[in-house]
């Protein structure tokens, strides 16, 4: 849970730092917001989902049959909050193919994004896997 918690923090941080965001001679305010908002599913950033992902399958196996209703919904819970940092990854993916056409770092952009789909992906299928092996799963 305290890695959840984690997570959570920072994924709060960001919605803070979206709200403050201005329109940009660069860019629209949404489209600042959105970029914003992508840092969290940036490879080193989308570990943090890891660690719960992690810790919450390992106890999921180790309790059997004996899971308590608070670890299944943190299981539960950590595989949303990855799924949500797909979507936002996704989204972000494609705003930087359609957006950003003229900029020199684009594809690695974009491949930052894919990578951290990946990671994500990878956390929200062990948790699924975990939850399937649980008593309620």
């Amino acid at each position: 849970m305290l890695t959840y918690a984690a997570w959570l923090i920072f994924l709060f941080r960001q919605f803070e730092r979206v709200a403050r965001v201005t329109e940009q001679r660069f860019a629209g305010e949404w489209d600042q917001r959105l970029e914003v908002l992508s840092f969290v599913a940036l490879p080193p950033n989308v570990m943090l989902i890891v660690l719960p992902a992690v810790a919450a399958s390992i106890a999921t196996w180790m309790a059997g049959p004996t899971q308590t209703l608070e670890l299944a919904i943190v299981l539960r819970l950590t595989r949303w909050s990855a799924n949500l940092m797909i979507l936002i990854a996704g989204v972000s993916a494609v705003a930087t193919l359609v957006n950003d056409t003229v900029s020199p770092t684009r594809i690695g952009d974009f491949g930052m994004r894919i990578a951290g789909i990946l990671i994500a992906a990878a956390a929200s299928k062990l948790c699924l896997e975990a939850g399937r092996t649980a008593p309620g799963g």
